[in-house]
């Protein structure tokens, strides 16, 4: 069985976007760590005023991008090795089981961990609780995002099922 070859080419480019904002984040930081004169307005999730707090705060959610950057680059690099592995034909293996199963979780771990960063961030830098019930962040829809690492992990769960099915199969023929 082998996958659309649509599937392929998305996968693919989106691994080659998220390598080049990794690097255009990563150079980005270093400019701003190093640079004497920069000064960051806005990222991401608040408006950092320009004061004493704003370099803290703006190296604060650099680092949580390159995190969250990382681990999305690492779970989509996981689902291309899964597709390059269908690729040969063979079906049920550890790659893919293992594989499904955590790239699933460093989705969902992304979610939860942006969602904790934001509460702690407006804590810590805005100095006030707001708790709301909208959430926004750079995957999209939470919930959605969540309910695609949950597919991704029942999906590895139905992988070993059918692996363990098959292994049978062949020891009774």
């Amino acid at each position: 069985m082998k996958p659309p070859k649509f599937l392929k080419s998305v996968i693919s480019l989106t691994f080659y976007v998220l390598f080049l904002k990794l690097i255009a984040t990563g150079f980005t930081f270093i400019i701003f760590l190093f640079g004497s004169s920069s000064r960051l307005s806005s990222l991401d999730y608040i408006n950092i005023v320009a004061s004493d707090r704003s370099r803290e705060a703006a190296t604060a959610l650099f680092s949580l991008e390159m995190v969250y950057t990382v681990i999305i680059f690492y779970a989509v690099y996981i689902i291309r090795k899964i597709i390059k592995d269908l690729e040969k034909d063979r079906l049920y293996t550890n790659l893919q089981i293992s594989g499904l199963s955590l790239s699933g979780k460093l989705i969902i771990g992304v979610v939860f961990l942006q969602v904790i960063a934001e509460f702690i961030t407006i804590i810590v830098f805005d100095n006030k609780l707001e708790v709301s019930v909208s959430f926004e962040n750079d995957l999209g829809n939470p919930f959605l995002v969540i309910t695609i690492g949950l597919f991704l992990i029942y999906l590895g769960k139905i992988f070993e099922n059918s692996a363990r099915l098959k292994t049978e199969n062949e020891l009774t023929v």
